[in-house]
């Protein structure tokens, strides 16, 4: 199912590096607070990373440290510093990312990413 579900994005994104007019992601975002809220939502909660990095990695790393309250919060305060430097520093990327060809470069490099994590899913590693 997670393979299928990649493979999926994959296409999606070369489908959207193959149209010639395709556009920066602003131009088919919706105005709609609920439909950005809902797709945070989606990929927060249905993505199998948050469950093995927060739960089991970092769950089980905590709990061979002296003080794993201490670890975890640290952890978490990293989680929240990287989060907020990469949606402070996309405004950083907005003269790079502003043209459409530059779009269709980055939805090729997604789509070969979702594939060989796909192919990596099926492969058991």
């Amino acid at each position: 199912g997670g393979a299928a579900c990649l493979l999926l994005y994959a296409a999606l994104a070369a489908r959207r590096a193959a149209s010639p007019g395709a556009l920066p992601a602003q131009a088919h975002a919706t105005n709609s607070r609920a439909a950005a809220l809902g797709a945070c939502l989606a990929f927060t909660w249905l993505n199998p990373a948050v469950y093995l990095d927060t739960v089991v990695l970092q769950g089980t790393v905590a709990h061979s440290q002296h003080q794993p309250w201490a670890f975890a919060a640290g952890a978490g305060a990293a989680s929240v510093i990287w989060f907020m430097a990469l949606g402070y520093g996309a405004r950083l990327l907005t003269p790079v990312l502003s043209p459409a060809r530059a779009w269709r470069r980055l939805d090729l490099l997604v789509a070969l990413v979702m594939c060989v994590t796909a192919a990596r899913v099926l492969a058991g590693g």
